[in-house]
């Protein structure tokens, strides 16, 4: 195990060298002015106005971190030839594999945590309550973004760099589906359409289960239950996606 923490720690300083701090400062300025923008609307809206947009905006740069932390990774590797130097000192590939995503998913929630903190900073002065709904509703983008980092880095391992991000992207669509797909299950009149609907309803991976957005924008308290629930689920896409990934890197074969 020391090995994939070794992988891990290198990918993680290596991400913050490359200037990810930037992507957080970019973040902090645009929630201040989303922020700025909000102020002058109905005080009985304000709050919400405030919540919607930061947290979208917080998805949206964690998402856009979590697809370009890990799709490049393994093509870098292989260019700086430290994948070559890995293997060459008979390291497992499911162990480099595993210290890769481990770093990435490290290097993703570190900065989250950095820009979750300046949007929480900037609540606290506006005066808009932070709620323990508020923190379950970023431990589940969290988790969300975990797994996208997973998918990001099977495509990387498995694909070139667009393939992987039309994959990633198209991942991320889907999941973001699945109400749709369930009301066009119950819709749909008994028969083939419906079953098919409904195979295809349990078969697309579920993104909305990590969504609490709206929970927290209406103060709607979800069932502890349902973060266990999002944990196990999220903790499952990750290790599945890791296990394709290391089918796919095992068959590969490294150019010298």
């Amino acid at each position: 195990m020391k090995p994939v923490w070794v992988i891990a720690g290198n990918v993680f300083r290596q991400s913050l060298q490359n200037r990810s701090f930037v992507l957080v400062f970019f973040f902090w300025v645009a929630a201040i002015f989303l922020a700025q923008a909000a102020v002058p609307s109905d005080p009985t809206q304000r709050e919400k106005i405030i919540l919607d947009a930061g947290l979208s905006l917080l998805k949206l740069f964690g998402l856009a971190l979590a697809v370009f932390q890990a799709l490049p990774l393994v093509a870098q590797e292989r260019q700086y030839r430290t994948l070559h130097a890995m293997l060459a000192l008979s390291l497992d590939r499911s162990q480099v594999l595993a210290g890769y995503l481990l770093g990435v998913i490290l290097t993703v929630l570190v900065l989250l945590a950095l820009a979750a903190g300046g949007f929480l900073i900037l609540l606290f002065m506006l005066q808009v309550p932070v709620t323990i709904l508020l923190f379950r509703c970023l431990v589940g983008l969290a988790i969300e973004l975990a797994v996208i980092s997973s998918v990001a880095l099977f495509f990387g391992v498995a694909t070139g760099f667009f393939p992987g991000l039309v994959g990633s992207v198209f991942f991320y669509l889907i999941g973001n589906l699945t109400y749709s797909m369930h009301v066009m299950v119950h819709e749909t009149a008994p028969g083939l359409g419906r079953w098919f609907f409904t195979l295809l309803y349990y078969l697309m991976p579920n993104l909305t289960l990590f969504n609490l957005k709206d929970a927290a924008i209406n103060a709607v308290q979800p069932m502890w239950s349902y973060d266990l629930l999002a944990l196990v689920y999220g903790g499952s896409l990750v290790a599945v996606f890791y296990l394709l990934g290391v089918w796919v890197f095992e068959w590969e074969e490294l150019t010298t």
